[in-house]
C-alpha cells in the first residue's frame, strides 16, 4: 500500500505492522461507522472514535468560537457603520472598510486591536483547553518503533544533509515562481480595472481568488515531493516538516498576491490624481472575500468530490477491501486547511471586518463535511489515530497571528497606524483613515 506521504508503507514499517494497521481500519470502520449519523451527538461520536479524530472535531469547535469572538470584535465598528447608513446600506460594497467614514475610525481601530490581542491569545487558550481534556499525557504513536521509516534509514547522513540544502533551494525557488505568477495576475487586474465596473471587480477578484487557490493545490503536492526528497527518517518529522512547508508556502503565497497588488499599484498608477485611485482597502477587502466563499464552495466541494472519484477509480484495480482503497483521512493536513483559513480571517479583518462571520459559517459547514468524509468516503490514518498535537496547533496558531499582524502591506500593524495623505499613498480615498 502507499501511504499519504508516498513513502511505500512495506518499506516503513514490517508487513504484520502495515496488515495490523490495515486491519484495524476497516475494523474501526465497520464496527462504528454503522448507522452513525453525521449529525449524531458529540457525545455519541467520541463513544466511536479514537481521541485523535475526537481532538480535530474539538480543534473545529474552537476555531468556530475562535471567529465568533472575533465577529463580535467587528461588530463594534460594523454595527455603528450600518445603523449610520440604514436604509441606504449597500449589500454589494458596504461591508468593507473602504467605506467607512472618519466617524468611524476610533470604533475601527478599537476593533482590530481587540482582534490582535485575541488572535495571540487564541493559541494560550487552545493550550489550557487540551490539557485539561486528559488527565494522563497521550502517547505520540501506539509503538515509538512504528514510527520509524526504515527505508529512509538506509540513505547515509550526509546524502541526508545534501537533499535538505537541495530541498531548501528548491523551496526558495518555488517562492521566486509563485511571485512571478502574483505579479501577473496583479498586472493583468490592474489593466482590466482601469475603467472599472462593480461587476468586473467582482469577477476579476475571484479569478485571482482561483488563481490562489489553484497555486495553492500546486504547492501542496511540491510541498509533499520536497519533503519526501529529504528522507526524513521517522514520520513525525515528514509530517512536522510537510506542515511547516506547506503553511509557509500558503501564507506566503497569498501575501505575494497582495503584495503584487501594492508593487503594481505603485508603479502603475504614476501620473493619477489621488481622485482617480481606488482605497487599496476596498481592493484587498474584495479579495479576501472572493477567497473566503471560494473556501466555501470549491474547496468544500473538491474535498467531497475527490475521495468519491479516487474511491470509484480504486475499486475497481484494487484486490483488497473497499476501506483499504479509500484515500486517508489525514488530521494533520485537516488542521493545517483550518490554520490557513484562519491566517486569512486574522489578515482580512481590518479590511473586510465580518470576513470572521463568513469564516464561521464555513467552519460550520466543514464540521459536518468532514464527518461526512471520514464516516462514508475516506479512512482513518493509522498513525495518527492517537495524536494530540497540542504544541503543533499552539506553534501554529502564534505563527498565523504573527503573520496576520505583520504581513505589509495589508496587515493590521500597518494599516491602523496608517495616512491616507502620504505620499502617492495606497490609503488615499481610504476615509476611515487620518489625513
Amino acid at each position: 500500500t502507499q501511504s499519504t506521504w508516498g513513502i511505500s508503507d512495506t518499506n516503513m514499517q514490517p508487513r504484520s505492522v502495515v496488515a495490523r494497521r490495515d486491519e484495524e481500519a476497516i475494523n474501526e470502520y465497520a464496527d462504528h461507522n454503522a448507522g452513525l449519523s453525521i449529525f449524531c451527538s458529540n457525545k455519541q461520536f467520541e463513544q466511536h472514535y479514537s481521541q485523535g479524530i475526537v481532538m480535530y472535531f474539538k480543534f473545529c469547535v474552537f476555531i468556530m468560537i475562535t471567529n465568533a469572538v472575533l465577529t463580535g470584535c467587528a461588530l463594534i465598528s460594523f454595527a455603528s457603520f450600518a445603523s449610520e447608513k440604514g436604509s441606504s446600506f449597500d449589500m454589494a460594497n458596504d461591508w468593507f472598510v473602504s467605506h467607512y467614514s472618519d466617524e468611524q475610525r476610533a470604533a475601527w481601530r478599537a476593533s482590530c486591536v481587540l482582534a490582535i490581542i485575541s488572535s495571540f491569545l487564541f493559541g494560550f487558550a487552545w493550550y489550557v483547553y487540551s490539557r485539561s481534556l486528559t488527565r494522563h499525557e497521550l502517547a505520540e504513536n501506539d509503538d515509538s518503533g512504528n514510527d520509524l521509516i526504515h527505508q529512509n534509514m538506509q540513505v547515509p547522513q550526509n546524502s541526508r544533509f545534501i537533499r535538505r540544502v537541495l530541498s531548501a533551494i528548491a523551496f526558495v525557488l518555488v517562492l521566486a515562481a509563485a511571485m512571478a505568477v502574483a505579479y501577473a495576475f496583479a498586472l493583468a487586474q490592474w489593466k482590466a480595472q482601469q475603467n472599472p465596473s462593480e461587476s468586473s471587480i467582482v469577477w476579476f477578484s475571484f479569478i485571482v481568488s482561483a488563481g490562489i487557490a489553484v497555486t495553492n493545490m500546486l504547492l501542496q503536492k511540491i510541498s509533499r515531493a520536497l519533503t519526501n526528497f529529504e528522507k526524513r527518517t521517522t514520520l513525525t518529522a515528514v509530517r512536522n516538516y510537510n506542515a511547516l512547508k506547506l503553511i509557509l508556502l500558503k501564507i506566503l503565497n497569498v501575501w505575494m498576491f497582495m503584495l503584487a497588488k501594492f508593487l503594481v499599484q505603485k508603479s502603475e498608477r504614476n501620473g493619477n490624481t489621488d481622485d482617480d485611485v481606488v482605497c487599496y482597502l476596498d481592493l484587498v477587502g474584495r479579495q479576501y472575500f472572493t477567497l473566503i466563499v471560494l473556501e466555501l464552495t470549491l474547496s468544500n466541494f473538491l474535498e467531497v468530490g475527490f475521495p468519491v472519484v479516487t474511491q470509484m477509480i480504486r475499486s475497481k484495480y484494487s484486490t483488497g477491501s473497499d476501506i483499504s482503497s479509500r484515500d486517508e483521512f489525514d488530521v494533520s493536513v485537516e488542521y493545517l486547511e483550518l490554520i490557513y483559513r484562519q491566517y486569512i480571517v486574522y489578515v482580512a479583518f481590518n479590511s473586510f471586518p465580518m470576513v470572521s462571520a463568513l469564516a464561521l459559517i464555513t467552519n460550520i459547514l466543514e464540521f459536518f463535511i468532514d464527518r461526512y468524509r471520514l464516516m462514508r468516503l475516506m479512512r482513518v490514518s493509522g498513525e495518527m489515530k492517537t495524536k494530540r498535537m497540542t504544541h503543533f496547533l499552539v506553534f501554529f496558531l502564534t505563527l498565523i497571528a504573527l503573520a496576520g499582524l505583520l504581513s505589509f502591506p495589508s496587515g493590521s500593524a500597518f494599516t491602523i497606524s496608517a495616512h491616507q495623505n502620504a505620499h502617492n499613498s495606497l490609503w488615499a480615498n481610504c476615509e476611515v483613515m487620518p489625513k
